[in-house]
Formats: C-alpha cells, structure tokens, sequence
C-alpha cells in the first residue's frame, strides 16, 4: 500500500484484510464449513488461532499497547485467521495500519499540513506567492488529499504586496508557466555602460564595449527568484573582437556580482542558455571585458521553472490560520517549478539568518494542558554560526518568547523544550539532524513528555505556561536560533494527548515513513569472534541457520545495526528460535570492536534472553553504551540453532487477547477483560504463534498472571457436561510447569486445581515437571481419578496434550515430532462432574473461594496455547480422528 492510502480516512482491518467475511454477520455468504470444531459431531467448544470453524469470522480479539483509551477511540480489534496469517495482526499491534487522521482523532486547536488532517475539511492548504512576480494563488488538496503538482489554484484578490494574475489552473502550471513579458533591453549604468548602445527592443539590441579589460552590461528586464531556472534562446552576431560574453541573472543593472550560475557564449551563432537563479532577480544581463562589437537578436524565453513561498499554511482545524505577510520571511514550498519534498511529501523550507528570519505567526492560543506532534528536518548547513562563532542554530519548531518554545535541535545537537526557567533536552540519541523526524510533545496535569520518533525522551513535572499566539520556525524575540530546515506537518492541540499519542504518531510515521520498527539492520549477519567454528546458511536480516562445531571458545553472530544505540535506549527484540539441543544462546547489543567480553553493551545478566531450545525471544534492553551490532553468542558446542522473524523497535509494542472466539458454535468465548491477566499474542511487534502465559512463579502475584475464562451468560463447566464422556485436546509449545515452591502439578485446561482441598467434581489437563501431562477429575474432596501420558516435551516444539474419559476409563495421549504416548487407566471410582467453577486455560482455581476470581496463581502452567477443543459424548469416540487431523496440521509423530 502506498503511504497516502495509509494516511486516509479508510480502516483496513474493517475492510476486506484478511479475507472475504462479512463484518456485520462475520461470516461470507458463500463458505464450505471444513472445520474440525464442528466436524464428527461438533466440539463443546474450540478455540484456534486458524479457522477451525470460523468461516473467515473473528477468532480473536486483542488489545494493544501502547494503547489508546479515550472514548470513541478503539484500542481492541477483531482479527480473523486469514489477517493473523497475513501479518495484519502484527501490522495494527505495530501502528501500520492506523488510519485514523490527527485532527479526527480528537479537537485540534490547530492543524497545519500539506496533506489533509481532518476528514471533513474542505478548504484550502496553502496561499503561496511566485518568487518571479508576487502573484499570489490558493493551493487545492488534489484528489489524494495532498497538495502536488495537480493541485488545483485559484487567484487570489489583490489586497496589497501581491500583484497581476495567472491564466494557469493547477500549480504546476503555475509554476511552471512563462507569463512575464520580457522588457525592452537597457544599456548598464556608470562604469558598466557599453560605449555604445543602439536597437534597444524586447529582442535584442546592439553594443560596442571600447575599454578592453573592463566589464560592461546590456540587460534585459525580467524577474526571477532564488532558485528559479530560465532558459533563454537568442541569436548572437559578433562583428570585431573576440569576446566571451557571460549570461546571467542579477537584482541590479550597475551590480557585476549579483548573478546566478553563469552561461557563457563565444560563436556567432543561435544560442540556448540556462540559468540557474542563486537569488531574487530582475533583469538578465550579458557582460563581457573584451574590446569587440556584438548584437543580441530574437531574444525569447524558452521556460521558466519558478519558485514559491507560504503567505497562509491554512487551519484545518478551525479559523488559526498561520500567516506571514513580508515576502522575505515566508518559508519557501517550491524551487525550480518542483515543489520541496522530504521522504517523498511536500514540506515548508525554513532557511532564515539572524537578520531576516522565516516563520509564520499562528494566533492559535496554548492552554495549561497542550500537546504538539511536528514532522520535521534540520537543515544539513546547521552549522552555521548564529549568535556567536561556531555555534549551531536552534531548530526552534515553535516559540512563544525565548521562555517558552520547543526546538528540534539545539546548540548542541539535543533536542529539548523550555518553559519558564525549565530546560528539558536529550542527547543525540537518533539522528535528528540529518532525517525528517516526528517531534511530539504532550503536556497534562502533572507531566511533560518529549518523544522523538514516538521513542520517549523527556518526561518532568508539568508546564503551566500559556500562551495568546507563537511562531513557527523561529524563536519570538531572538536574533538567532531560528529554524535552518523543514517543517512537513504541524498539529496542535489544546489538551494532553497522551492517551491518543500512538495511534496520532502512527498515522504520521505511515504517511511520511519516518521510522521503521519492523527491521532495523544494515545488512545480513555474519559470524564473528570464531567464525571458523560457525557455519552458516540462510541469511536474512530476518534470522539464520548457525551450525556450530566442537570448537571451544566463544561463536557470536552479529546483525549490523542500522542506526547506533547510545545509552539510555530501550531496545526491544523478537524473534522465532529453533534448536537441536538445550544449549544456550545469548542476544545483547555489542559495539562494533570484537573479541572480548568488555566490548559488550550489557552485561549477561542484563541480556534479557537466554534461549533454551526452542524458547522464542521477546526482550528489552536498557543501553548504557554504543552499540552497533546485535548479537547471538554461545560457547557451547556441536549443535545448530535457528533464528527468524527476527525484528527489532526501539518502542515496545505488545498485542494481548481480550477475547479467544469459540469456533464451535457454542458462543464459549474465553474472555480476559482486565488487562494486566491478558495473555501475549505479539510481543515487541512480534507475533508469537500462539497465545501466550507465563508460567506461575509463586502464590502472591495473582495480579500478574495470564490466563481466560468461559464467562456470562455462555459460561462452561464441569456440570455442563452432559453425559460422563468427555475429553480434552490442546496444541501448545514450550509448555512449562511452574516454579512456585513445594508444587509439582499444574493446570493447563478446565477448572482445576485446589490447594487445601481439591474443588470436587472438577476436571482438566494438567502437567508436571518435563515428561508427565494427566487428564484428571477430582472424585471428592482429596480424591481424584487420573491417568499420565509420560513423554518428554521438547521445547519449542508443538505438542498435541489431552485426554478422554468414558466414565472409568481414562486415557490420556502426547504427540511430539520426537514420538508419541498413549497410556489407559480403569478408575476405580465413578466420574464426578459437579464443579461450577469456570473453565479457562492456564487458570487454576481455589476449592474453596467465596467469590470472585478464583484464581490459584500458584497452580498454573505457562507456554504456548494454539488450539484447544473440550469435548463432550460421543464426539470422543472420534478422537482419533480428531487427533489424527491435528497431528498432520502440526507435523507430529
């Protein structure tokens, strides 16, 4: 998708994304049900990640974070299969499909851009003056909602500094056009003056030039501004001497030095000269020092390619229209018949002196509670001096006096912004002085918060600074330190937008492609430290196949950053991770000398990942050095390990699940709604394959733990069965027991287990250790009937679990791509399903609550949960058809 179509008022994910299902029903009109959820009698309830039943509808729902949570503002989402599978989910977790404009997403005090900002604005962008002859026109959005070359222009009436009219319609015949008439050629005054001039006309004209050695000019009237390219046509005839005769573009007649790139003709002949305007002008000169005679004849302007500068940026928000009346202070929006771009948009260029700086007066007024989200690029001649010798100008973005103003790039190359006595700037911890960057600040009731490239760089106590008016580009009431750059877009608002900033700041970086967060490397990796002992294959900046020999010492991969770490950078990491062993495999940032522990950025302990075999990565890492490559290390020996999706951001961004669709039929959702117990499904804008807990660590952080419920009106039990044959399937990954002291037996799926006492008529699936997963169902209050599938799980790989129960047989199975095991047990005792408590999946429940969340932290597994089914009757009797179909999906045994 291009970036403009990011940038509509269109949502994707409402669209047609992920497949052809419609949004209203969730389901197409014409769908073949395949689905295994409803196959061999139907399921109780199914749960899946792809469609096992779904017919191209909603399998799941997820939140975000960062996440937005003012009213009206969506933060969760419904995705189908198709859209998780087609990276969708991955893409919205991350803000690439954030469409929602920045003036639609709450009231702009003011909105300033050459893009539309606001959905339901309809005037229009920009009033902008030629340099060439101050005619003034209004600047149209075009059909994409951007101001471009097609942008449709109106007159503008004459209320004084503009002048005259176009006959053009869009803006690049506007500035492309050659509307001027040329006036009638003049001999050059004082020490400039030919002997001898004749046949002054429009088209030429006759000079003898008697003084050899000094320069003398003949000049045709005809304006241009800096940075416009005219090509001329004329005939020369010259008659004695041999002159080089120099054609240029100057502000005066009598001024030899004011000139733009010059054209130089020596031959009687016809003549096609171009010039490239280096300031404003208002006649094109030949000057020559030679003694001779010549004459200009049919002297005509072929085109000339114009600039432009900004007289109004137009409020898209309301009536704060950003004006500058003196044409020596407006920003430029175009050079040479082109329009000036960064990243591919139309942006302003601000590029004033101490004397005569460029800026535009907003009238819009700054409450207590404000926030400011700026698309901008410092100039790259930043240094040059301003104030005093050798200091660089303030990128000053805006200012309401010298006490109160936010510059994107300060003397020393931080960015920062200033209230009262306050100062508030960061290091040059991205390169802001080179790129268009994203400049946001939010200010509330307690906090001010700088953020470059939506990466979080300043945050102290609030502002209560207000302001009736500012500028734009310059500080208000000093010489220097005005804007050397390019402002694209500028929105403002009157209120902390804090809890909007991500979806505001995504919308921008989508249009401009200002930050990217899916991949953040130079190049492939390489091996490095003891090459000769690695082997690798696949290269990607996505991951790697290593194969690792017997050679000791320390093997380390290295992706090439493509922008340095400096220290205090977040930097977040996923990735897929496959192994042929246990051996472990650190990742850290490194500067980019190797070859011993100290060139490390982090410390190992600090590392955040360490992968067992098959663990996926999803980590951060604080800097506190430069770091220019990210690296895999090991020291163990004879094994080989995989990486891919590997992705990298410098800004956490996790997708959680709110709710797990059943695909039954049945309406059993699984259902988290408070957020800090949702379960993962993208991490650090990663998708994890799955849905993602914790496994549990000790009894006291319930809070904390992730886990679903079948809940409302839907709810399921162990009661709701209705006969005593039932069974559970679940396909899960790196399933991990507990660590939670003096417990060996954990829950995976159902409504088990109890501390003091088991809840009786409960049943589930639960593991312990590494080898052993059971069907169980508590008979009584210490009593309980289960059966054990004793083998191995390996990590990182899927693993089918479950078990069936036809009263007293038990029969409980494990599939591996390692093998399989199946064992069956007679109970002695009856099946007893009388528990209410809900089933969930990861959750664990108290025998004895009285009420509210029953959750037994204590008692719960963590890992990877891919599909799950709960099954009733005599659907069981099909399990191993059912087992059979998942075993060929997953690839097991």
């Amino acid at each position: 998708m291009s970036s403009e179509h990011l940038a509509s008022a269109q949502n994707e994910l409402k669209g047609n994304l992920g497949g052809a299902w419609n949004i209203l029903d969730g389901a197409q009109g014409q769908y073949q049900d395949l689905g295994i959820a409803r196959r061999f009698g139907g399921s109780s309830a199914a749960y899946s990640l792809r469609d096992i039943g779904a017919m191209n509808g909603k399998v799941v729902r997820v939140r975000r974070e960062p996440h937005d949570t003012s009213a009206g503002i969506d933060d969760e989402i419904n995705f189908s299969a198709n859209q998780i599978s087609s990276g969708a989910l991955e893409d919205w977790v991350n803000g690439k499909l954030e469409t929602t404009l920045p003036a639609d997403v709450d009231t702009a005090a003011a909105a300033y851009s050459l893009r539309k900002v606001n959905s339901s604005y309809s005037g229009d962008a920009v009033r902008i003056r030629r340099s060439s002859d101050d005619i003034e026109v209004d600047v149209a959005f075009d059909s994409e909602g951007k101001v471009s070359a097609s942008s449709a222009i109106t007159n503008v009436a004459e209320e004084g500094g503009e002048s005259g009219s176009t006959s053009a319609t869009d803006l690049n015949g506007f500035l492309n056009a050659n509307e001027q008439t040329v006036g009638s050629s003049q001999n050059g005054t004082g020490s400039v003056a030919y002997n001898s001039f004749s046949g002054d006309s429009n088209t030429g004209f006759t000079v003898t030039n008697s003084d050899a050695g000094t320069f003398k000019q003949a000049v045709f009237g005809y304006e241009s501004g800096e940075g416009d390219v005219i090509v001329a046509n004329f005939d020369l005839n010259i008659t004695s001497g041999t002159p080089t005769i120099q054609v240029r573009t100057g502000a005066a007649i009598g001024t030899l030095t004011s000139k733009s790139n010059d054209a130089t003709v020596s031959s009687s002949a016809n003549h096609t000269v171009t010039l490239t305007c280096t300031g404003d002008g208002l006649y094109i000169k030949f000057l020559e020092s030679d003694a001779c005679t010549f004459s200009v004849s049919n002297f005509t302007i072929v085109s000339h390619t114009q600039g432009a500068t900004v007289h109004t940026w137009y409020d898209q928000a309301g009536a704060n229209n950003a004006v500058q009346e003196t044409a020596a202070n407006q920003p430029k929006i175009a050079e040479g018949g082109a329009l000036i771009t960064k990243r591919g948009q139309p942006s302003l260029k601000f590029r004033g002196t101490d004397s005569t700086p460029i800026y535009l007066d907003s009238p819009a007024n700054i409450t207590a509670n404000f926030s400011f989200f700026i698309a901008a690029q410092p100039a790259a001649d930043g240094t040059t001096s301003g104030s005093s010798s050798g200091e660089k100008r303030n990128h000053t973005l805006w200012s309401q006096g010298s006490t109160f103003h936010m510059a994107g790039i300060n003397s020393d190359f931080t960015n920062g912004f200033r209230h009262g006595n306050t100062i508030l700037s960061y290091g040059a911890g991205l390169d802001f002085n080179t790129n268009l960057n994203l400049h946001s600040l939010t200010n509330g009731s307690s906090n001010v918060d700088y953020f470059g490239n939506a990466v979080n760089k300043i945050n102290s106590t609030n502002s209560t600074t207000t302001a009736a008016s500012y500028d734009i580009g310059r500080k208000v009431n000093i010489t220097s330190h005005n804007t050397r750059g390019y402002i694209s877009e500028f929105i403002h608002y009157n209120s902390d937008q804090s809890n909007n900033r991500f979806k505001i700041e995504s919308n921008i970086n989508n249009y401009y492609g200002l930050y990217n967060d899916a991949n953040d490397f130079s190049g492939n990796p390489t091996a490095e430290l003891t090459p000769s002992a690695i082997t690798l294959t696949n290269e990607s900046k996505t991951g790697f196949t290593a194969e690792i020999d017997a050679t000791s010492g320390t093997k380390q991969i290295n992706f090439p950053l493509l922008n340095s770490l400096v220290s205090g950078d977040d930097y977040f990491v996923s990735f897929d991770y496959t192994s042929t062993s246990t051996s472990t495999v650190g990742v850290k940032p490194r500067t980019a000398a190797l070859g011993s522990a100290s060139n490390d950025v982090i410390s190992a302990t600090n590392s955040g990942f360490y992968g067992g075999t098959g663990d996926a990565g999803h980590n951060g890492f604080d800097i506190n050095n430069t770091a220019t490559v990210l690296s895999f290390q090991t020291t163990a020996q004879s094994f080989t390990f995989t990486v891919s999706n590997l992705k990298v951001s410098r800004i956490a961004r996790n997708g959680f699940v709110e709710t797990w669709y059943d695909q039954s039929g049945n309406g059993r959702d699984m259902i988290q709604a408070t957020a800090g117990n949702q379960p993962s499904i993208v991490s650090n804008g990663g998708y994890m394959g799955g849905v993602y807990s914790a496994p549990a660590s000790n009894s006291t952080t319930n809070s904390n733990k992730q886990y679903m419920r079948i809940t409302g009106t839907n709810s399921f039990a162990s009661n709701d069965f209705t006969t005593t044959k039932v069974g559970m399937v679940a396909i899960v990954n790196s399933l991990e027991s507990g660590t939670a002291s003096g417990v060996s037996i954990y829950a995976v799926m159902g409504n088990i287990r109890g501390v003091q006492s088991f809840p009786t008529g409960a049943i589930g699936l639960q593991i312990s250790g590494t080898n052993n997963s059971q069907f169980t169902n508590y008979t009584a209050t210490n009593a309980e009937n289960k059966d054990q599938s004793i083998s191995t799980r390996t990590v990182g790989e899927n693993t089918l679990i479950g078990g069936t129960m036809d009263n007293r047989n038990i029969k409980t199975f494990t599939f591996t791509e390692q093998g399989s095991d199946t064992d069956n047990t007679t109970a002695s005792t009856d099946i007893v399903l009388t528990s209410q408590k809900d089933f969930g999946i990861f959750y664990s429940t108290f025998a004895t609550d009285s009420g509210g969340e029953d959750l037994n932290v204590t008692r719960t597994a963590g890992g990877y949960m891919k599909e799950a089914y709960i099954l009733d009757g005599d659907i069981i009797d099909d399990i191993d058809a059912i087992n059979l179909e998942l075993r060929q999906h997953y690839n097991l045994a």
